[in-house]
């Protein structure tokens, strides 16, 4: 006897871009709006029922009223620009991808002493156990630190590319030396899965 498995595997990545920035400085900080971006799958040999989206964006950040974008399911949460954002996606049959968006604004002025902001979106469902958003392309964690990430500090150059993940990252510059920093500058040449 050969015991068969019938059930759905929920993946979930996350990205983010700089999408106004404001002072035109190239980097995230006070005042500029990032986009998040969540690509949901199922990748299992089952159907994931009753799935949902929720995420609830850092307490330095205003969620942008009217900005939450679904390909499948139905915004329950956050177009009010009231936290968190929450999308009731539904049953999601084997090879089901889809898409959800929702912007942010960095608070302007930050408090003394913040150096990122973070968040993490979990899709849940009847069938499968919760899913953090998570980016694949990434080691595993290094720390217990399982929020998604930017940081930055001002620095002389852009950093070109940056996934947002499951943990804090370490980012490195030209000559491979670890760059402190506390929010990130993004480029749509990285495709983040």
């Amino acid at each position: 006897i050969t015991p068969v498995t019938q059930a759905p595997l929920v993946t979930a990545t996350k990205a983010a871009a700089l999408l106004v920035d404001a002072d035109g400085n190239g980097f995230p900080s006070a005042g500029d709006t990032l986009r998040y971006t969540m690509v949901i799958r199922n990748v299992g040999n089952a159907t994931a029922t009753n799935v949902v989206f929720t995420d609830t964006p850092d307490a330095n950040t205003s969620l942008v009223s009217g900005s939450v974008t679904t390909t499948q399911g139905t915004i329950v949460g956050g177009n009010s620009g009231v936290p968190p954002v929450k999308v009731n996606i539904g049953s999601m049959p084997v090879g089901a991808t889809m898409t959800i968006t929702f912007d942010v604004t960095i608070n302007k002025p930050l408090p003394s002493g913040v150096t990122q902001v973070a968040n993490q979106g979990v899709v849940s469902g009847d069938n499968f156990t919760n899913t953090p958003t998570d980016n694949p392309r990434t080691p595993a964690p290094k720390t217990d630190d399982y929020a998604d990430h930017a940081r930055v500090k001002p620095m002389a150059h852009k950093i070109a590319s940056y996934c947002f993940g499951t943990a804090s990252r370490e980012l490195h510059d030209a000559t491979l030396r670890p760059l402190a920093f506390s929010s990130v500058a993004f480029n749509d040449d990285v495709f983040c899965t």
